[in-house]
């Protein structure tokens, strides 16, 4: 389910710096590929169709999502993708502080 919240995440920081059009965009793009695959695949195969083209959206909403985001800010997408050790070390951190003020 995480996968599927990038879209909402990068409009969401883009929105937050001021730039309204790239979330727009990227929506516009996602709504017509979305269009496409429910025309495609719900008459040929009924909601089964309807539930493999909004799989097939999200994942292409992520990917559209996510390049445009590395390509602008300049990083890695095996940096977003995948934890370091510092991610483990700056949750550890916060679990310890919560239970320490509980």
């Amino acid at each position: 389910a995480i996968p599927f919240c990038i879209p909402t995440i990068t409009s969401s920081f883009y929105a937050s710096i001021g730039n309204f059009k790239i979330s727009f965009w990227i929506s516009i793009i996602i709504s017509m590929i979305s269009v496409s695959l429910y025309y495609t695949f719900i008459p040929t195969i009924g909601s089964i169709g309807g539930a493999i083209a909004s799989s097939i959206t999200y994942f292409l909403g992520d990917i559209v999502s996510l390049i445009y985001f590395c390509n602008t800010f300049k990083v890695k997408i095996k940096s977003i993708i995948l934890p370091e050790r510092e991610d483990f070390s700056s949750i550890t951190k916060l679990i310890q502080k919560k239970w320490k003020k509980e």
